[in-house]
């Protein structure tokens, strides 16, 4: 009987996906809740992340265990299908990515630092996952990849950057600079890490906030108070050999006028070539306003304090002023930033490569508090560019194959102005970082995945 109820399960999970696969030709945007537990939610903990293998993953925190989730990319947009697996409560994940060939997170694991890799995830028999330790850290935040040949007749190697913290003694968290091997040959190697200043006394520091590959070269941003230290950095290096560079020393600052004050994390996108854009909110004192700010960087003119750094600047209200994450979707050129606070959400909706004064649209979210989002991929027979964004157990999701004009959406659309600015001045100084190794701690995991489903309460079709 139990075997007959599965294959009844599954059979109706494939007829779905099948009518979902052709459904998909004329969605516009929709809103979904999953629930696949009766406890507490802890909300802000939920993070969603594309995988490349048509499977979309997302976590899920209650105050007794944590589910590690995930959906055909098709049904998180119309018809709530997943399968979760039961995971120790001890686990957070902060991020989502894709390594070789497996999906990637990253968080927090029995009150240190964790990646891990998950080897199946979307199976009703056991699923396998790994969480590596990183015992320097209690947490890592933000992670970036690059494949690297190992040499002739071994793997592959998957090298990885992340930014982490850990607390202090007395509260605050110091931030981390970390690389390892993610995957393929040195994958049990220890890992390297430098923790950035901090000031004991002052407590004034600088902050990692996030990592991306460019090219050969892992660029990282950083926020700093300390004296004589600009709100706004990057640390850039040759991904070859990250700490033994000296390049690694080097703070280069990103000057904003006086008037001009930092109020949001910083977030970094690799775009194309060497083009990246610096996003971040600011306050600007003589107006009392808020701005989101985006900044187009062309990497080897800006390692020449060649400023052609292109800067625009949109007008925002103080309701959502935490700077959440961003995507972009290349073939529709659109850059989408998502914000949040005081529980309601907006995403703007930008072209990254503008160079004058133009217009970008904002969806408003009213529902609470969005704390993820990422694209669903590209695939022939999808016909769209959509993202998804997560926050608690709902799901917004939006078809943005028209750019940064939005035609439809279950949210109210507005159109703003992004205003051309001055662009911020570079200078770099020598900042020398410390270094240390330390050595891995692997944990193997299994678990026997559950189907579950949810609820839409909207969904937008072009009728045409």
């Amino acid at each position: 009987m139990k075997k007959a109820i599965i294959a009844l399960i599954v059979s109706s999970l494939l007829v779905c996906l099948h009518y979902e696969s052709d459904a998909q030709s004329n969605f516009w945007s929709s809103k979904a809740t999953y629930s696949p537990h009766n406890t507490t939610l802890m909300g802000a903990n939920s993070r969603f992340g594309y995988h490349d293998n048509n499977w979309s993953t997302y976590f899920m925190r209650y105050n007794d265990t944590t589910f590690f989730c995930s959906t055909n990319y098709s049904t998180v947009m119309t018809t709530p299908t997943s399968c979760k697996v039961p995971m120790p409560n001890t686990l957070i994940i902060n991020d989502f990515k894709v390594f070789y060939g497996y999906q990637g997170f990253i968080g927090s694991f029995q009150g240190v630092g964790m990646f891990g890799l998950a080897y199946t995830y979307n199976s009703m028999n056991t699923n396998y996952f790994d969480f590596i330790k990183l015992p320097a850290v209690d947490q890592l935040n933000r992670i970036a990849v690059i494949l690297k040949p190992y040499s002739s007749g071994h793997p592959a190697q998957l090298k990885a950057f992340a930014i982490g913290d850990k607390v202090l003694s007395k509260g605050p968290k110091q931030s981390y600079l970390l690389e390892f091997y993610a995957q393929g040959n040195g994958f049990m190697d220890p890992y390297s890490y430098a923790p950035l200043a901090f000031d004991h006394i002052t407590e004034k520091q600088e902050i990692a906030d996030d990592v991306i590959i460019v090219g050969e070269r892992v660029v990282f941003a950083t926020r700093d108070t300390r004296s004589r230290h600009a709100p706004v950095n990057l640390r850039i290096t040759d991904t070859n050999n990250f700490l033994s560079n000296p390049n690694i020393d080097i703070q280069w600052q990103i000057w904003l006028p006086s008037n001009q004050k930092i109020c949001s994390e910083l977030r970094l996108l690799h775009l194309h070539h060497d083009y990246f854009i610096l996003a971040y909110i600011i306050y600007d004192t003589q107006v009392g306003k808020y701005y989101l700010c985006t900044n187009k960087i062309k990497l080897n003119d800006f390692l020449c304090l060649n400023n052609t750094i292109v800067s625009h600047k949109i007008l925002i209200g103080g309701d959502c002023t935490n700077l959440v994450d961003i995507v972009y979707e290349p073939d529709v050129n659109t850059l989408v930033l998502l914000l949040n606070g005081n529980d309601q959400s907006e995403l703007y909706h930008t072209d990254p490569y503008s160079t004058t004064s133009t217009y970008t649209t904002k969806l408003y979210y009213p529902d609470g508090n969005l704390y993820s989002i990422d694209t669903i991929g590209d695939y022939p027979y999808l016909y769209h560019n959509i993202y998804v964004a997560m926050g608690d157990n709902r799901f917004f999701s939006q078809n943005v194959s028209y750019g940064t004009s939005i035609f439809e959406s279950c949210l109210n659309i507005t159109k703003l102005e992004m205003l051309m600015q001055k662009p911020p001045v570079i200078e770099k100084i020598e900042d020398p970082v410390a270094r240390y190794t330390d050595s891995k701690e692997i944990n193997n995991y299994e678990k026997e995945g559950l189907y579950y489903f949810g609820q839409t309460s909207c969904a937008i079709f072009d009728n045409k």
